[in-house]
């Protein structure tokens, strides 16, 4: 008679789900000797099996040989990375100089002087207007070219100059060509703050403060007054002009973002030079414009050459010459006719 021991076992084994027998490859091998014929099958399969404890040399040897393994993929991710920055060249010679030194004037400009960035703050705007009235520069052109925007309070300053610092700073950086992930650190904080002066630039926009009206009494020069006076034009020539280039701005902006995004190389180069042509022109239109009013008080004499008319006229076809100079390089490098540097020649593998 069985145990109660046994039939509670019994019990137990009866309703247990069934599970298959997992045997180690010697109890394997055991069990399958009296199969005669079978045995070596089974000996083979229960062999590949077994884990083999090698020595402790022979397991740092193999420890060196994975080292060398990874410093060999190292190094073929540097290579591919170089070919990459190879494919992604620069811009060199006279166009990198033009482009790097107005990016630096700019800088000037907005953080020195006359500081744009500071306009709107009492102390700053009450010294130029000192400086203004010291050296007479009322004749030479109006103070508030330089501080009517204290008007609006200090948001054009923080929301269009001191942003349009950030990126003029980064310009020459990047124009250098890929670098890795610091080149797609400063281009992402460059059209971030591109994308903020362009906020500013908007709120001016609205807010009435264009040279014509604010500056220059009225005055756009001659070959905006004939323009206007088509009566075909939606809005005032210059605006029309100003917005059209903003607008372009932001167009080779997004550009230059998506193209970078899809890694395509060339495409993104092209148009990250066309965005830097498109907003660094203002840089060479300040000096521009001092050198026409230099050359009108030769040729107008000081009276002709002080009428707001003759500003407006010095203003203005400086920046429709220098605009055309710069949209016109800037197309030129990004096509690959000037100014073009690679990488690799360089040895910078």
């Amino acid at each position: 008679m069985p145990s109660l021991m046994s039939l509670a076992t019994q019990a137990r084994l009866s309703h247990a789900p069934h599970r298959p027998m997992r045997r180690s490859p010697a109890r394997f091998i055991v069990s399958c000797t009296a199969f005669g014929a079978s045995w070596d099958v089974r000996w083979s399969v229960a062999a590949s099996t077994q884990v083999e404890r090698k020595p402790l040399w022979v397991s740092r040897k193999a420890h060196g040989r994975r080292l060398k393994l990874s410093k060999a993929s190292s190094r073929r991710t540097m290579q591919s990375e170089g070919s990459r920055r190879a494919t992604e060249p620069g811009v060199s010679g006279l166009a990198y100089s033009a482009l790097a030194s107005s990016a630096a004037f700019m800088v000037a400009w907005v953080l020195f002087f006359p500081g744009s960035m500071w306009t709107g703050w009492a102390p700053h705007d009450a010294f130029v207007d000192d400086v203004w009235t010291t050296f007479h520069l009322s004749t030479f052109s109006p103070s508030s070219l330089v501080l009517k925007y204290g008007d609006l309070g200090r948001s054009p300053a923080l929301l269009h100059a001191l942003p349009g610092a950030v990126w003029c700073a980064l310009i020459p950086m990047q124009l250098r060509g890929f670098d890795g992930d610091a080149h797609r650190a400063r281009g992402r904080v460059a059209l971030a703050a591109a994308a903020v002066m362009m906020v500013g630039f908007a709120l001016i926009d609205v807010s009435g403060l264009e040279a014509d009206s604010y500056d220059f009494g009225g005055n756009g020069g001659g070959i905006a007054s004939a323009a206007d006076s088509l009566g075909v034009l939606p809005m005032p020539f210059n605006r029309g002009g100003t917005r059209t280039v903003a607008g372009w701005f932001v167009a080779t902006g997004v550009l230059a973002w998506q193209t970078a995004a899809a890694k395509d190389a060339e495409a993104h180069r092209a148009w990250a030079i066309r965005h830097c042509g498109a907003g660094l022109w203002v840089a060479l239109q300040r000096p521009s414009f001092a050198a026409w009013r230099m050359a009108q008080s030769v040729v107008l004499g000081g009276a002709a050459a002080s009428t707001p008319a003759a500003q407006a006229e010095a203003f203005y076809y400086a920046a429709y010459i220098v605009t055309f100079v710069y949209f016109v390089g800037a197309e030129a490098v990004a096509r690959g006719v000037v100014g073009r540097t690679d990488l690799r020649a360089k040895g910078e593998e």
